[in-house]
């Protein structure tokens, strides 16, 4: 049996809320490949009451985003949050289309079921800010390029959008 005690501050590196803006130290990054010239958007208009929201996230998440003059870009999209605030996200759509299609398959719910049968212990790991745990590989950070109205940045970790 597993001593989760012990196993647990062996990964604190992913499950520690202190830890944004920094990725764990393991060999696997996410590649964007894709065919066709560079994508770009222009920035979308903000409501005035959300550009504050909106500026104020991006500049807390200074650890995850960082200055851009990528040839490639694609427009800020904000998202409410049901606790009232906002998920600034790029809408990544025109890139998508772009990208070639990376097929995994998801493992079916019924034979995922029958794996549990006559077991007594679950449990899960939440991993803090999971996406932002898988960087992207160097060469295709400048793909992630979110253009906004004061400016444009490169998310150099795995992102929604």
């Amino acid at each position: 049996m597993v001593d989760f005690n012990n196993t647990l501050p062996e990964f604190k590196d992913i499950t520690n809320p202190t830890s944004i803006g920094t990725t764990a130290s393991y060999n696997t990054v996410h590649h964007i490949i894709t065919k066709g010239l560079p994508v770009t958007a222009k920035p979308r208009r903000l409501h005035p009451k959300l550009h504050d929201a909106v500026k104020a996230e991006f500049l807390l998440a200074q650890g995850i985003i960082r200055p851009s003059n990528s040839p490639w870009s694609s427009p800020l999209h904000v998202v409410p949050k049901l606790d009232c605030t906002v998920r600034p996200m790029g809408d990544y759509g025109r890139l998508n289309a772009v990208t070639e299609f990376d097929s995994y398959p998801i493992p079916h719910l019924h034979d995922f079921a029958q794996a549990l049968h006559g077991k007594h212990i679950f449990s899960k790991l939440d991993i803090f800010k999971a996406f932002h745990q898988i960087p992207i590989a160097d060469e295709d950070i400048p793909k992630t390029a979110v253009t906004m109205p004061w400016g444009c940045t490169n998310i150099p970790v795995y992102a929604l959008g």
